[in-house]
């Protein structure tokens, strides 16, 4: 279900795990950094032409912010990290599950 609470967490999260600046954001989407600061913190909600800017940004579906359990619980960075640490056998591993998965 959507809340305004949840769209403002989400959007945060998005904006985090690319590593932009709410200034960042705000540049790409024709809008000031408090704009996406207002929005971030729920005292505001984007306008649909905003609204689908975002989700085309981001490559995520307007469902996006409706579903509880879509969440961004690592950054791009973080897993890379993360992999990086395997072993050379465990790296293997999780590139063969991947090619099976695709």
């Amino acid at each position: 279900m959507f809340t305004e609470e949840k769209f403002a967490k989400k959007l945060k999260e998005l904006r985090c795990s690319r590593g932009l600046s709410s200034r960042e954001l705000g540049r790409i989407l024709g809008r000031s950094s408090s704009y996406v600061s207002m929005i971030e913190r729920n005292n505001a909600l984007p306008t649909l032409p905003v609204f689908f800017k975002i989700c085309e940004y981001f490559n995520v579906s307007p469902l996006f912010f409706y579903w509880d359990d879509v969440m961004i619980s690592e950054t791009p960075k973080n897993l890379l990290l993360k992999i990086q640490s395997l072993s050379k056998n465990d790296r293997l591993l999780l590139h063969t599950l991947i090619n099976r998965l695709m």
